[in-house]
């Protein structure tokens, strides 16, 4: 029988197929094979490859190779560790010479496969300390300062010490050093001397009154208002962030006829910088300072009065002398009030103190009440106020 079939309605006809036999035979026997290859890939992924790592079974999986089954039994890289030439801790894992390892008794390629009954033996490679390098530094000159007086005056500039140094590449941890030159001290004396002008028109009582800071807004025009009214000069160091902040306040100071100086850019002790970070601390302060009052500056207040020899190389380098004070009312505290303030101040100067007050920095309501009062007093004493430049030391020989 032909197997083409026909069938017929009223409508339509319509032909239909009937496979022959042997093709539906061919049909049946590919979708077994494939069914058959699926299984066994699927029976090859779960199957486990039993193998033995320094005399250990493990179990390895389907195209492990030699070294992943190794690390995996051992849970740690074949390779050696780099460690510290100072004391021997470990920098990297894995960074050491290879390892080795044999496959039933000769050495294997890492990328080999394994194979089900494989005896796998290890060996970790060496650690490998860092490299080590040689550098010369710089020991600062410690400073030693005598005296108490507020004008710093170098009395020995020092010199700084070589010392030469063997460091770890990688760790940079010091291995050994050698001083090749101790530092010499950089001796500062604190002076405070009336200049003789000064001294014989006065019998040498000058005080200088100083305010730190600012500028401020209100605060520090207020101060300005009373200085102004009793004609009374005062010096005032200025942060350099606040004077860019406020530099209509800062330029009415200088054009009061008051003295400016800098204490720094943002109030930052100058002894926990160094490098880039001092110079870039002093340098902007007295940029700042300069640009907006148009006055030069010449002297440095130096935050909390801490000045170590690198910071005063710095200062020197930028043409500026650091001064510090000698009389402290602590006018900073929340809980001075302008009578403690005004009797701290009467009562502890002397001729050629230099006074420290504050402008900036938070409320000076206290000082500002004060003020008046600390001008009056003295003037009754009979003291000539000056600006800081009313109040030298005697020259340095260091030149």
């Amino acid at each position: 029988m032909d197997d083409w079939s026909v069938s017929r309605d009223s409508t339509y006809a319509m032909r239909s197929y009937t496979p022959s036999h042997p093709v539906r035979s061919a049909v049946v026997l590919a979708v077994a094979l494939l069914a058959l290859a699926g299984g066994i890939s699927l029976h090859r992924a779960y199957t486990r490859v039993p193998v033995t790592v320094d005399g250990m079974r493990f179990e390895a999986g389907p195209g492990d190779t030699v070294e992943s089954v190794a690390e995996k039994a051992r849970r740690a890289p074949l390779e050696g560790d780099l460690v510290s030439a100072t004391d021997g801790r470990v920098l990297a894992h894995g960074g050491g010479k290879p390892g080795e390892v044999w496959v039933n008794g000769t050495a294997a390629e890492p990328s080999a496969r394994v194979v089900a009954g494989d005896d796998i033996r290890t060996r970790r490679g060496d650690d490998v300390t860092e490299p080590v390098v040689e550098t010369t530094v710089t020991l600062p000159a410690p400073a030693v300062v005598t005296g108490d007086g507020p004008i710093i005056a170098v009395e020995d500039p020092g010199e700084n010490g070589i010392q030469k140094r063997v460091v770890g590449q990688v760790s940079r941890s010091l291995v050994t050093s050698e001083t090749v030159r101790e530092p010499r001290p950089l001796r500062l004396h604190r002076r405070s001397v009336p200049t003789p002008e000064r001294a014989a028109a006065t019998g040498g009582k000058v005080v200088a009154l100083t305010f730190d800071d600012g500028p401020w807004p209100e605060q520090t025009d207020r101060i300005l208002q009373i200085l102004e009214a009793e004609r009374v000069p005062a010096t005032f160091f200025m942060l350099g962030s606040y004077a860019r902040r406020w530099p209509q306040v800062a330029a009415r100071v200088a054009a009061a006829g008051h003295a400016v100086g800098t204490h720094t850019e943002n109030h930052v002790p100058l002894t926990t910088l160094d490098g880039w970070r001092l110079h870039a601390e002093v340098g902007a302060g007295k940029g700042s300072v300069e640009r907006t009052t148009g006055a030069e500056v010449r002297w440095f207040r130096p935050p909390g009065g801490k000045v170590d020899s690198e910071a005063y190389r710095e200062l020197r380098a930028q043409g500026l002398r650091a001064v510090l004070w000698t009389v402290d009312p602590q006018d900073w505290r929340e809980s001075a009030s302008a009578e403690e303030i005004a009797a701290s101040v009467t009562g502890a100067v002397h001729p050629g103190a230099i006074v420290l007050l504050h402008d900036g920095g938070g409320d000076q309501s206290a000082t500002i009440e004060a003020l008046p009062r600390i001008i009056r007093d003295l003037k009754a004493k009979g003291y000539v106020f000056v600006t800081i430049d009313g109040i030298r030391a005697p020259k340095s020989g260091w030149r």
